[in-house]
C-alpha cells in the first residue's frame, strides 16, 4: 500500500510530463477478469503512477457499487491494488489513429 501511495504521489508531484512520455497503457483482459473474480467488484478505478526508478504506471483498484476503491487497509491482506499495466511507449498500438505522435512520417 505504502509504495502505490507513492507511486501516485510522484505522478501528482511531477510537473514538466511531456504528452509522449506516457500516452496509454494496455491492461490484459485475464487481469481485468481476475480482478473482478478476487475483488468481486462493480468496475474498476485506475490511478497515474511514477515508480521511485522513474518508470510509468497506471494501478488498478476495483470498485463496489457506490463507487468507491475497494482498498483493503489492515495489516494481515493485500490491499488489491493491482500493477498489471503495460504502459505506451513501449508497447504502443503503433497503427491506431490515437497514436499520430508515434506514426512514422
Amino acid at each position: 500500500m505504502s509504495t502505490a501511495i507513492q507511486w501516485v504521489q510522484n505522478w501528482r508531484s511531477k510537473t514538466d510530463i511531456r504528452g509522449a512520455e506516457f500516452i496509454a497503457c494496455k491492461i490484459p483482459i485475464h487481469d481485468i477478469l481476475e480482478i473482478q473474480r478476487i475483488v468481486e467488484c462493480e468496475g474498476i478505478r485506475t490511478y497515474n503512477a511514477i515508480t521511485n526508478e522513474g518508470q510509468y504506471k497506471v494501478l488498478v483498484v476495483g470498485t463496489d457499487p457506490n463507487g468507491f476503491d475497494i482498498i483493503r487497509t489492515d495489516n494481515e491482506s493485500e490491499p488489491f491494488i493491482f500493477d498489471l499495466t503495460l504502459p505506451c511507449p513501449d508497447t504502443c498500438s503503433d497503427g491506431s489513429p490515437l497514436m499520430p505522435l508515434l506514426q512514422k512520417k
